[in-house]
């Protein structure tokens, strides 16, 4: 008898990439972000609160003109199980010639063939420390 953790099953997204269309929308195709997000959706992040789709798309559009250059990029996954999809990323930011740097983790829900929640932890590596929802610089400790 085999004693051990329960095996899990964890399936690659197939056949829509929700997490690549969430990548591509922070990379600036602000034109997808009616179709890959959900009118109710809900954003649930540390730090910088809960916020809606407009919110969202008012974010991303402060961070992209804060910065020259702006790039979000897969490092892990996609994975998903039922409605719920996983990645981990990474974002390069440079402004007057500073790169910052950071990793994070993000996690969706998916309802109606939209995403519908997210939920994000993430970690600056490098730089002047900027709160990554682009709104106001970071405070510092």
């Amino acid at each position: 008898m085999r004693v051990g953790p329960p095996a899990f099953k964890i399936l690659v997204v197939d056949p829509r990439n929700y997490f690549g269309e969430w990548l591509r929308v922070w990379n600036g195709r602000l034109d997808l972000l009616d179709e890959v997000i959900h009118p109710r959706f809900a954003a649930h992040n540390p730090g910088s609160g809960d916020f809606g789709r407009e919110q969202l798309r008012e974010i991303i559009t402060r961070l992209r003109s804060h910065f020259d250059v702006f790039s979000v990029k897969a490092d892990l996954g996609p994975v998903a199980q039922q409605n719920l999809v996983a990645g981990r990323w990474i974002a390069v930011a440079v402004s007057a010639g500073e790169a910052s740097h950071w990793v994070g983790q993000s996690i969706f829900r998916i309802a109606d063939d939209q995403i519908i929640e997210h939920w994000d932890v993430s970690v600056q590596l490098l730089g002047m420390p900027f709160d990554l929802t682009g709104i106001t610089p970071a405070p510092q400790p």
